[in-house]
């Protein structure tokens, strides 16, 4: 069973996601980039569904940030907007891939499982350089005068 951490401020598209994942994932809400980064802090996750519009931040800012603090779980921006250039903007900003919120059903589920596990080598290779960047973090404090 996935546990998901669904980032969306709207009601009714978490209603959606929760009626396309069914009883096949663990779903744990957060309505803000803010929230989000704290419920992130302190649980793991197998994929994270970011709205990419969100009121406190965009889904750029979004994975950024958690890159940046090390955290490396799947991520798959989901939008109103359903171009093609959106899709590329996020897969480009670390996204593992995107879905228009009007193509969301039954087959969601499918997608974010093929989704995750075809990410799976890119999740291992920022988990091994983000334990190399707190190694190299240490070793410069060590070395600080």
């Amino acid at each position: 069973m996935l546990k998901v951490l669904l980032v969306e401020d709207n009601l009714s598209d978490r209603e959606l996601i929760h009626k396309s994942l069914g009883n096949r994932a663990v779903i744990k809400e957060a309505t803000s980039g803010e929230q989000a980064f704290e419920i992130l802090s302190e649980e793991k996750f197998d994929c994270i569904l970011l709205d990419s519009h969100l009121p406190d931040c965009d889904s750029g800012t979004f994975i950024n940030t958690i890159r940046r603090q090390g955290i490396c779980t799947s991520v798959v921006t989901i939008s109103e907007l359903g171009d093609e250039l959106l899709a590329v903007r996020s897969i480009k900003l670390g996204s593992a891939g995107h879905m228009p919120k009007k193509k969301i059903n039954g087959g969601f589920f499918d997608f974010l499982s093929t989704t995750i596990q075809e990410e799976a080598f890119q999740r291992k290779e920022c988990e091994l350089i983000a334990d190399v960047n707190v190694k190299i973090r240490r070793k410069l404090q060590e070395y600080a005068i």
